[in-house]
């Protein structure tokens, strides 16, 4: 028996080794890099099967897609290494948080970048970073379950680490060899490297919308405002602007 989930809402459970199923536009049915999603379970283990996807409308339903070959793992499988490094979100004197979240498709073959794809034989339910001073690894830090992402602490100023992350499923972890990132964190009393250039997101007769990215070293302490210099102009007065996460321009 097959039942088919769509962001862990079941729908039209069918009852045949061949089976069409529908995923309808549920809420939580999207991911990124993708408009639809759907959790088909009940599989074998160590076996090979083709998925397609058809789209359907009051008319009827398209032709298939192409469709792709997946042969399940054995089910005391290790989960997968990560597919990149993890990534250096920011980091001050102290801090830094990591994150190694699906972010990208790879063109034309639907895998993503970021945590692994290949669960194992169970689905991941953790991962593990460990810190490395350049001399040995420091205490290993848990994620928050199967969150992609982590904020590490209690780190030394203008010291240089490296990090690892594994997976971890029911079965035991990814192997160690896992791609790992560099960082050398922000010295003491040091303020922030400068944002990103701004973008104008929209703008009328008199006022302009601004957007930008936040630097990836915040210096010693975290960001609490940003100040936006104006310059120009014939009857507005030139002067500062400054927002926080909390008081926005």
């Amino acid at each position: 028996t097959f039942t088919q989930y769509c962001s862990g809402v079941m729908i039209n459970p069918p009852c045949s080794s061949t089976f069409s199923a529908t995923c309808s536009d549920l809420p939580g049915c999207s991911t990124v890099g993708f408009a639809f999603n759907c959790l088909v379970t009940g599989l074998s283990a160590n076996t090979a099967y083709s998925f397609n996807v058809a789209a359907i409308n009051p008319q009827g339903a398209s032709t298939a897609s192409t469709p792709i070959q997946v042969t399940t793992n054995l089910a005391n499988a290790l989960p997968a290494n990560l597919l990149n490094a993890p990534v250096v979100a920011w980091y001050t004197s102290t801090q830094v948080y990591l994150t190694w979240a699906q972010t990208s498709v790879v063109a034309n073959t639907g895998n993503l970048y970021g945590a692994p794809y290949n669960h194992g034989g169970s689905q991941i339910t953790g991962y593990e970073v460990t810190p490395n001073d350049g001399t040995s690894n420091l205490a290993v830090r848990q994620s928050n379950g199967a969150c992609t992402e982590l904020l590490i602490s209690n780190l030394t100023a203008a010291a240089s680490y490296t990090f690892t992350v594994v997976a971890v499923n029911g079965q035991g972890k990814s192997a160690t060899a896992s791609p790992s990132v560099s960082v050398t964190m922000a010295a003491a009393n040091s303020v922030p490297q400068a944002p990103g250039a701004p973008a104008v997101r929209w703008y009328t007769r008199d006022m302009v919308s601004l957007a930008w990215s936040a630097p990836q070293n915040r210096g010693s302490a975290q960001i609490i405002n940003y100040t936006v210099k104006v310059t120009g102009g014939v009857t507005t007065t030139n002067g500062d602007r400054t927002t926080s996460d909390a008081n926005p321009c």
